[in-house]
């Protein structure tokens, strides 16, 4: 093994190459390469060749016009698991591209271009490789074209030459190829080799002067790249990816310095030039003295051509020492020495350049100039350059170069072609810098560069950048916009794709009081591209969004739209979720247009869900659906009202067009239940504090069977419901004699009652009932403990209120009294309270009560309310002594 410092030559014996080449074809449009025959049996001599790597003949595998792409990875695979140095896989013959496949083709002898799958896919290429041990380096050389076009999202240029370099990428690996993504490599007529196999087989050949003894991969990329530039032929691209040491490409056949060249084999200087080069040296100042002599003599042409010849034939350190003379004097004559010096040397040469004016100078002016002019070259030798700047200790200047490169960057196809390059040369923290630093006003081009981003893998750099540019996004077509909302949530962005998706929906429904009518065929058609694209969840949220801001005609309409593009299960959706959100009067035009669909199942469970709405909504649909006659719909309605629990039901008795008794059949057998199950029903309402709101049933169920109600209330009496005595009150209203026990009623279980009734309205309907069976004592002591341990202010009020309305004025009178030393707003509010629900009677009573606590204020507040001010200082003692009439002939 051959060791060169820290550099080794891979061990021929332990590594294995597969050479692959398709020279000619079976089909019309692909030419023929004879050419490519040439490259692989040469290629083949020089690896076995001791001199060069001295491979077995037995570890390089040639395979000329192989007859299938399972020959080809095969091949690949054996050697990939044999090798345990190195693996070198060698391809040379037509690249292709396809519409239908995101990556490279490799064209063998019976490829249709038209058929992707008789070509062989560089994917299968690259796993087959990357079966190879861990610590095994991978050479991989492609000699082909890179149609380009292939490429998802459409990109063109230098896009596709960023998602090539992503896709051909192989970890630990240096990757070489012939050309980029958008210029074909060539096999000029009547050549031996290829242009680029060609030059690299005169590399091995020759050697490399100055390299030493091994070559390594990147003076391999340096050297093609310089000589295919200087014949005008496609550039290489490389990228060498964490190989784990010094990759060395071969050993270096040249191993001394060339003999010097005779002045007459160097040829004459250009007509009228003197012989700067062949002949005596002269020194850079020597020269400037010349050129200022031959400018003074001819104007300045002559001088000219004498300093690029001269830039371009010296070493970089004349050159620039010869810069630094003419920057003081004649700065157009030192720019064109350093373009002369640069323009045809490879990227190592500003490295170099840089080297020699820092040795002169700590601050050289004319290292700006020198960074100038290669930030102006391709993007391939700007990579090249930023690399060999950072392999001589010059950082700063290479961030200068990129910082320069990258405020060159014009458009998408500037920002991915450098990104690109930068890639290739395995540079992937630059590329990403640039990628960042890229900003366009344009929406567009934004858009583009967003694709491109995300179509070599940046997903989180392009979903940001998709959403700052959130409008030129919803105006793609539905097809590409559904792509993007996919690959969001393939990616696991979540939030992102509910933002575009959003912003697609504000754009397309406008709401229902706009001008603007919505595009009902657009967002159909976006439903059913969601739907397909595994997307529900974003359709029923574009439903959702319409359902909720669209008219109702609009909604009638886009549900039609819908059912024609045989979305009909959305159409279903669509009205139902209107139907939760918009104005109930509109189901009813749903319900017809489901109908008109051909879908009254739907239909009949539309309505039996608006059954399920809120007790207002339900009052409404009743009352729509008998302003139209459709008693048909209307019975279905009562009939799903019907099947509600308990607390539905009830709550519909507090809407006006159901309070007068119209459809007694729905509430009707709450009355006429068994006792069980009316007791079952008082249970569940008792813990809603709806329970009272029953009594109000039996309004239904005396006037149809008053026998049954009370021969119920004589159940619930033994069964010690304290509602029993709410529902005597009931009956006592009504003129029913109810019968029954007298229900066993003291301190202890009053309070009881009290606190299972839950409400002032069911006490005061208790006290009403104990008072009607003569027991006043306890209405007497009931009414005390509501006026002070069982209610606070608010519900003593309202107590009051329900107690007076019954006529029970002096158990009304009890509980005003009882709050006589409550906080002093509780005392105004119950003063204001009586008042305003028409008892002015009680309020000046109230007023009078609390004339102690009030002081002051209690002539005021008669004053403001128009009642008769309380006695002045001399009643005060009576109040004190408690001595007051209640009102109804009792003192308390």
């Amino acid at each position: 093994m051959a060791i060169q410092g820290d550099r080794e030559l891979a061990d021929p014996h332990r590594s294995y190459a597969v050479l692959v080449g398709a020279a000619s074809y079976d089909h019309a449009s692909l030419d023929e390469l004879p050419a490519v025959a040439n490259n692989l049996g040469r290629l083949a001599e020089l690896f076995t060749d001791a001199t060069i790597w001295g491979l077995p003949q037995g570890n390089c595998v040639r395979l000329p016009q192989p007859e299938s792409r399972e020959e080809v990875l095969d091949a690949i695979h054996d050697a990939a698991r044999k090798a345990e140095d190195t693996l070198l896989v060698y391809f040379a013959g037509h690249g292709l591209a396809h519409p239908d496949v995101n990556g490279l083709l490799l064209a063998l002898p019976g490829t249709d271009p038209e058929r992707a799958y008789t070509a062989l896919d560089f994917d299968a290429v690259r796993g087959e490789v990357l079966r190879t041990r861990r610590d095994v380096n991978r050479v991989v050389i492609l000699d082909c074209c890179y149609g380009g076009r292939a490429f998802e999202g459409g990109m063109g240029g230098a896009g596709r030459a960023v998602q090539m370099a992503e896709q051909t990428r192989i970890a630990g690996s240096y990757l070489l190829t012939a050309s980029s993504a958008t210029r074909q490599s060539q096999s000029p007529p009547g050549e031996t080799y290829t242009a680029f196999t060609g030059e690299l087989i005169r590399l091995l050949e020759s050697g490399l002067p100055d390299a030493g003894e091994l070559i390594e991969a990147t003076h391999v990329y340096e050297h093609l790249y310089g000589e295919l530039r200087a014949k005008g032929r496609p550039l290489p691209q490389q990228r060498l990816s964490n190989t784990g040491r010094t990759l060395v490409f071969a050993r270096n056949r040249h191993l001394a310095e060339s003999a010097p060249v005779d002045d007459e084999e160097q040829g004459a200087s250009p007509s009228g030039t003197p012989h700067v080069v062949t002949g005596p040296a002269r020194t850079p100042r020597e020269l400037v003295q010349e050129v200022a002599r031959s400018r003074t003599a001819d104007g300045g042409a002559a001088a000219d051509a004498l300093l690029r010849e001269w830039a371009a034939r010296r070493p970089v350190q004349e050159v620039a020492a010869l810069a630094a003379l003419l920057s003081a004097a004649d700065d157009r004559a030192a720019s064109g020495v350093v373009n002369a010096a640069l323009s045809d040397r490879g990227p190592q040469a500003v490295a170099d350049y840089l080297d020699a004016l820092y040795a002169v100078d700590d601050e050289p002016a004319d290292a700006a100039r020198v960074l100038h002019h290669a930030a102006g070259q391709s993007v391939d030798v700007v990579a090249a350059t930023y690399k060999s700047l950072r392999s001589n200790g010059r950082s700063a200047e290479a961030d200068r170069l990129l910082s320069l490169r990258t405020e060159r960057l014009s458009s998408t196809d500037d920002v991915l072609e450098l990104a690109g390059a930068l890639w290739s040369a395995g540079l992937e923290p630059e590329a990403d810098r640039v990628l960042t630093a890229a900003t366009t006003d344009s929406p567009e081009e934004s858009g583009r560069l967003a694709d491109a981003l995300l179509a070599i893998g940046q997903q989180d750099r392009a979903f940001a950048l998709y959403l700052r540019t959130q409008e030129t996004v919803t105006r793609r077509p539905v097809p590409a916009f559904v792509q993007l909302l996919r690959k969001m949530h393939e990616a696991e962005h979540e939030d992102d794709a509910a933002t575009i998706l959003e912003g697609w929906i504000a754009g397309a429904v406008p709401p229902s009081a706009s001008s603007v009518r919505p595009d009902l065929r657009t967002i159909a058609e976006l439903c059913a591209e969601l739907r397909s694209a595994g997307l529900g969840p974003d359709a029923s949220t574009v439903l959702r969004r319409c359902a909720a801001a669209m008219s109702p005609a609009d909604l009638t309409a886009l549900a039609k739209t819908l059912y024609r593009q045989g979305r009909g299960e959305d159409s279903v959706l669509l009205l139902s979720m209107a139907t939760r959100t918009g104005p109930v009067e509109a189901a009813v035009d749903f319900v017809d247009s489901l109908r008109e669909m051909g879908r009254p199942v739907d239909a009949n469970a539309l309505l039996d869900e608006v059954g399920q709405s809120s007790a207002q909504d339900v009052a409404r649909l009743l009352e729509g659906l008998e302003e139209r006659g459709r008693t048909r719909d209307r019975d279905r309605l009562l009939s799903a009202i019907a099947a509600q629990p308990a607390p539905a039901r009830l709550a519909l008795l507090r809407e006006p067009f159901l309070a007068d008794g119209r459809y007694d059949e729905v509430f009707t057998s709450f009355g006429t239940a068994s006792g069980e199950a009316f007791a079952e029903v008082l249970e569940q309402l008792r813990d809603t504090g709806s329970h009272l709101d029953l009594l109000a049933l039996f309004g239904y169920g005396a006037r149809r069977a008053p026998a049954d109600l009370a021969a119920r209330l004589a159940w619930l009496e033994r069964g010690g419901f304290p509602e029993a005595l709410a529902l005597r009150a009931c009956l006592s209203d009504r003129g029913i004699s109810a019968g029954g026990r007298v229900p066993t009623l003291d301190k202890g279980n009053l309070e009881a009652v009290a606190d299972r009734l839950r409400s002032p309205t069911g006490l005061a309907l208790a006290l009403a009932a104990l008072r009607a069976l003569g027991r006043e004592e306890a209405v007497r002591y009931a009414a005390r403990r509501a006026a002070g341990a069982w209610f606070d202010s608010a519900r003593r009020l309202e107590l009051t209120l329900s107690l007076r309305r019954r006529g029970l004025h002096g158990t009304a009178r009890v509980v005003i009294k009882g709050g006589s030393w409550d906080a002093i707003g509780h005392l105004r509010a119950t003063v204001t309270g009586l008042h305003g629900a028409g008892f002015p009677d009680d309020a000046a009573y109230a007023l009078r009560c609390y004339a102690v606590r009030l002081g002051g204020r209690a002539k005021k507040l008669a004053v403001s309310l128009g009642l008769e001010p309380p006695p002045g200082p001399a009643y005060f003692p009576l109040l004190r002594r408690s001595v007051l009439d209640d009102g109804d002939g009792t003192a308390s």
